[in-house]
């Protein structure tokens, strides 16, 4: 699921994801661009929240893996 990386500061969530086999927690370290139309020329803006992807995963044992990407790095040269 992708959530803000705040998921993890809500006390009533905190057994949940203690219990649950969380596995893996991929965290952007570049903040997501805001969703626009295709062909928008404009300025492209940025989200305001961090954002990470969480990984659940019924086979894992122990705690989750944390990971970092850039999304910047991942895109295809020319497109913005």
């Amino acid at each position: 699921m992708l959530l803000r990386l705040t998921f993890l500061e809500s006390e009533k969530r905190m057994a949940w994801p203690q219990a649950s086999p969380l596995a893996r927690i991929h965290v952007s370290s570049a903040r997501l661009q805001g969703m626009h139309r295709d062909g928008w020329e404009g300025v492209k803006a940025n989200s305001q929240f961090c954002y990470a992807w969480f990984i659940w995963d019924r086979r894992h044992d122990g705690p989750p893996n944390v990971f970092w990407f850039n999304w910047r790095a991942l895109e295809s040269p020319g497109v913005r």
